[in-house]
């Protein structure tokens, strides 16, 4: 899955090192008239969106090198001597994960109760911020934003409905009642693949489908014309609550630059407000050991369950887009100063960064049984 992102690895900072140079951008004097509209447009947004790649790398490889140091240091391991946090490098990060996986890999081994189960975590992205982001690409500057439910593309809206929701509901569950998707532990009938059960047709482990009892994750039930007490995802008879969209924005007429747009679209993805999922361990192990495992695997899996490929994918896209960038500024006089405020090296090694720390935690979670 993560091919792409390894390849990428020996080439762009080399190729970044290279663009970056002294004398590169030489040949784009200064313009008493200032920089292009066409091309100023793009380097705003990928000089925003590598400062938000720069953001997200180094609280990505600060939480999963945490969570592997303590899942290792949990499971005894004696030789994880990599310093947690943004003082990390990415080999100390895979060395500790490596460690935190072969630590993982014998204790479950060694354990014939050891179950699993992780249940639910997202990313939301802020559809507002990105229609602003995306106006500010129109090269005429006469671009006004619409609201979120206009510019999404239809049946994508969701967000909290306090009325009749005509799309799917998807509540976190305690202990009530699902009669639909069970996304966790199902304490009754699950219509589906069941994970454990107590021998009498109940099902007490994760359950992957409907659920005619007590859900203990996520219940998403299709709902042509239920209230919804959770995240509704489609239509809802009065205005969404903190709407967000799940599809593409549209931005109707506006004249969009589309590198410009791209780069909106993954400085987006990158400062998504994401939650990790809820991890649930049946194990013999020390209670303890067990309470610290949950929370630090919840970090693991947000990594790369949630986070994953969407993230190494929009991390790739920003520091492609800095070729295009400085290609683009030394064709247009008085584009060279702005160009200069972006670090393009930077923007390759934070890129890098993301890849590593999802492989990483890709090794973890898979040692895990997840």
């Amino acid at each position: 899955m993560l091919k792409k992102s390894r390849v990428r690895k020996a080439l762009m900072p080399l190729m970044f090192a290279g663009l970056a140079a002294p004398g590169f951008l030489t040949g784009c004097g200064d313009d008493p008239f200032g920089c292009e509209d066409s091309v100023k447009v793009r380097i705003t947004a990928f000089n925003d969106a590598v400062a938000a790649l720069t953001t997200a790398s180094a609280s990505m490889k600060s939480s999963v090198g945490e969570a592997c140091v303590n899942i290792a240091k949990s499971l005894g391991a004696m030789d994880v001597m990599a310093p947690a946090g943004n003082d990390m490098t990415d080999d100390e990060l895979e060395s500790a994960c490596n460690i935190a996986s072969a630590s993982l890999t014998a204790a479950v081994s060694a354990d014939a109760t050891f179950a699993i189960t992780v249940e639910g975590g997202e990313c939301t992205i802020d559809a507002s911020a990105q229609l602003s982001c995306e106006a500010s690409c129109d090269v005429s500057g006469s671009c006004t934003p619409p609201s979120v439910e206009i510019a999404c593309e239809p049946g994508k809206l969701s967000g909290e409905c306090t009325a009749e929701c005509s799309g799917s509901c998807t509540v976190e569950t305690g202990s009530v009642s699902c009669e639909g998707k069970c996304g966790g532990t199902c304490e009754g009938t699950c219509d589906g693949e069941c994970s454990a059960s107590d021998g009498m047709g109940n099902c007490t482990g994760s359950c992957k489908g409907s659920c005619t009892g007590e859900c203990k994750g996520t219940c998403e039930v299709v709902a042509p014309s239920a209230s919804c007490s959770g995240k509704c995802t489609g239509g809802c008879s009065v205005d969404f609550q903190l709407p967000s969209c799940e599809g593409e924005l549209d931005l109707g007429g506006c004249d969009i630059d589309a590198e410009c747009s791209a780069g909106c679209d993954g400085e987006a993805k990158l400062e998504a407000s994401c939650t990790p999922p809820k991890v649930v361990i049946v194990s013999s192990l020390d209670a303890a050991i067990v309470a610290d495992l949950q929370v630090n695997l919840g970090e693991i899996f947000l990594a790369f369950d949630v986070k994953g490929q969407a993230f190494v994918d929009a991390a790739i896209d920003v520091a492609d887009k800095g070729v295009g960038v400085l290609t683009a500024a030394t064709e247009s006089v008085g584009c060279a100063a702005l160009a200069a405020g972006a670090d393009f090296s930077a923007a390759a090694s934070a890129s890098v960064s993301v890849s590593v720390s999802v492989e990483a935690s890709a090794s973890v979670g898979g040692s895990a049984g997840g």
